[in-house]
């Protein structure tokens, strides 16, 4: 098959103003406001860049983050780099330049750096440990933030935060269906972060039975310490602070369900850290402050494979549940099946009907459009109220040929306009997952309309008798309606063309032209997925 390289996307960053802070940090290229007259831009069409979010190399973060391996596994370097910008500098790491921009529970550093303890110099190990303070003072809360709500008031100390995590383990044994067997110690810590627009609000450590860090060799976890920064200690909502509690004590419940402390620390962080975000916006019932940035770099970055993410991997989990998918039933699955394998555990999250469901809603899910509702709207608990999501407009005319190539475990959505007689999705791998809307037919699946002629012609479309493309089958679309598409890459990628045509040239292919190829990319490949049949991808 021809290597196909392009990238077409210019999207629309879409989200309310209230988020405009985050948003500069994140370098996106424009703000959509529902309602707003001319605020979505249209494409700048094939070629163009597109930005990504929260997980975008402008920020420290961003950079530290961008060596995340494709399969979700966390080289060394990437490990010292997100420690660095998260805590603070370690000898002989050069810390990634540009502001930190980041707003982040400190777990996913520690479990990183943590992984690879053994490979850290001396030198490297103690400024970890000093870091982590594991068996440092308690710090104490000083500013009368009791005073300011009366209602968080008890969570304030050490002895109220505990109280919390209690709850929290008795929440979240009920709900995974298993009792954690170690004791959870929440303690109060600095955690004061230097940096423009950076933020650490909580920490989760693993003890060992002499009460230090544990690490990969350590067999077992004996004590998990969660530790509250001062960001939480501040905050002035209950929700936020459950929703703190919440996120860290499920990374207690992770660490504890493997035979081998080591095999949690190698798990992928998008499993780790959007599973935990996803959780701490369920239990508390959605709508903190730290949920929304989660959530910020889920919407922002459609096209970022899965297996890249962390944090905000938050709404994989959500889309799973707005699909039906019982996702507190296959956390555990997902989390053993994924010892340094990404692939088993996506492929366990998404089985089943309702699992096919999710891949198929995915990318229309960042359409976002309230009026279609549906697969159409993405929902979950923590949503930012009011934001829309990144996605592309564009507008085809005759003869045009608009191309599509994604990742695996990535997601395109797409508005457009057509003026031309012909529109054709033609498709280049066997599997085209994801769905189409307009408004004369509804929602229909990617798999069962790609490569069919859509006519917009009006009096209808025929071909000649006697020309390639006399058995054409055309559905109906209306000219001047606006259609969604989402496409959702699952274990192939994306890769497409919509190509449009006046209807003599269409008549000039045969229906086996447009049809996507017999054979079947399926697993095993590298990542156990797909193997990757595009130069980008490389």
């Amino acid at each position: 098959m021809e290597e196909r390289v392009t990238r077409p996307h210019a999207a629309i960053l879409a989200m309310g103003t209230a988020l405009s802070l985050v948003l500069a940090a994140c370098g996106a290229p424009g703000l959509y406001v529902p309602g707003a007259p001319g605020a979505a831009a249209e494409s700048a069409g094939p070629g163009a860049s597109t930005g990504s979010g929260a997980n975008g190399p402008a920020t420290a973060w961003g950079r530290a983050i961008a060596g995340i391996h494709r399969d979700g596994t966390v080289p060394l370097e990437t490990a010292l780099a997100a420690f660095s910008v998260v805590f603070g500098p370690l000898p002989g790491v050069e810390p990634p330049t540009g502001d930190p921009a980041v707003a982040v529970s400190a777990s996913g550093p520690t479990r990183w750096i943590l992984n690879h303890w053994d490979e850290l110099t001396p030198d490297q190990q103690a400024a970890v440990h000093r870091y982590l303070a594991v068996d440092g003072p308690i710090s104490i809360q000083t500013d009368p933030v009791a005073a300011l709500n009366p209602l968080t008031a008890a969570v304030l100390d050490q002895v109220g935060f505990q109280a919390m995590a209690d709850k929290m383990v008795e929440k979240l044994a009920g709900m995974l269906n298993r009792p954690l067997d170690i004791p959870v110690d929440a303690v109060l810590r600095d955690l004061v972060a230097t940096g423009k627009d950076k933020v650490i609000y909580a920490n989760t450590v693993p003890l060992d039975d002499a009460g230090k860090e544990g690490v990969k060799s350590t067999p077992k976890m004996a004590r998990c310490q969660v530790q509250i920064g001062k960001a939480t200690q501040a905050f002035t909502d209950i929700v936020d602070q459950e929703a703190v509690v919440a996120h860290e004590v499920f990374h207690c419940f992770q660490y504890a369900l493997p035979k081998k402390l080591g095999d949690v620390l190698e798990m992928p962080s998008w499993l780790n850290e959007g599973a935990a975000a996803w959780v701490g916006e369920e239990i508390a019932g959605g709508g903190s402050k730290p949920g929304n940035y989660y959530w910020l770099g889920w919407m922002s970055s459609p096209t970022i494979g899965l297996f890249t993410r962390e944090y905000s991997a938050i709404g994989f989990f959500a889309n799973l549940k707005l699909a039906g998918v019982d996702v507190w039933g296959r956390l555990d699955k997902m989390e053993l099946a994924a010892v340094g394998k990404s692939a088993d555990a996506y492929l366990v999250a998404v089985e089943g009907e309702s699992g096919e469901a999710a891949v198929d809603a995915w990318g229309p899910s960042y359409v976002n459009d309230e009026r279609v509702g549906g697969q159409w709207l993405m929902d979950g608990p923590g949503k930012p109220v009011g934001a829309v999501s990144y996605f592309e407009r564009a507008t085809l005319s005759e003869s045009d040929q608009y191309p599509i190539v994604e990742d695996p475990q990535a997601a395109y959505a797409l508005r457009l306009k057509l003026d031309t007689d012909v529109f054709v999705i033609q498709p280049f791998i066997s599997s085209t997952l994801g769905l189409m809307y307009d408004p004369s037919n509804g929602t229909q699946k990617l798999a069962e309309v790609v490569g069919n002629p859509f006519c917009l012609k009006p009096g209808g479309c025929t071909c000649p008798d006697g020309s390639f493309g006399e058995e054409h089958q055309f559905g109906k679309l209306t000219a001047g309606d606006e259609i969604f598409l989402g496409f959702t890459g699952h274990t192939d990628g994306i890769n497409v063309d919509l190509r449009t045509f006046p209807l003599d040239e269409a008549c000039e292919y045969a229906p086996e032209d447009w049809q996507p190829p017999e054979d079947c990319h399926c697993p095993p490949g590298p990542l156990g997925l797909a193997e990757p049949r595009f130069a980008a991808w490389t």
